[in-house]
């Protein structure tokens, strides 16, 4: 991944980019692996607003099933993430406390199908700068 390693020593990308990478590997990592520790470190990453729709999501699930739902919980839900895993993160732009941010993802692909991952279009994502920390925008499905 570009914010991780370029050409063999270690580089620091903008903050934006990092959150965007915390919150989409996690997503990633949770669909292929299914540990739930995963949603609530992605969760906390997350825009107050992004937050305050999950809460009150999760209260009419609880309401509606009777059982109480975390509002992290509902991260797992499919379609959260266009493949197995984050192949790359980017910044796209920065003004002020916003920016857009660039995730692509891949599917492995097992030897006998043909070995090469998948690259599914990649997915353009919002942080914003809150209380000095830059946070995520997740785009919710309906």
């Amino acid at each position: 991944m570009a914010w991780l390693m370029l050409g063999g020593c270690a580089r620091k990308e903008p903050a934006p980019v990092e959150a965007v990478a915390t919150v989409y590997s996690a997503l990633a990592e949770y669909s292929s692996r299914g540990r739930p520790g995963l949603l609530e470190a992605a969760y906390d990453h997350l825009d107050s607003g992004t937050r305050a729709k999950l809460q009150a999501r999760a209260k009419e699930a609880s309401a509606a099933t009777g059982v109480e739902v975390q509002p992290w919980e509902l991260l797992g839900a499919r379609g959260m993430v266009g493949g197995d895993r984050v192949s790359d993160v980017e910044l796209v732009s920065q003004t002020g406390d916003e920016a857009r941010v660039s995730v692509k993802f891949a599917w492995w692909v097992p030897e006998q199908a043909g070995g090469k991952p998948l690259q599914p279009e990649p997915v353009e994502v919002k942080a914003v700068r809150e209380e000095g920390q830059w946070r995520v925008v997740l785009p919710l499905p309906l």
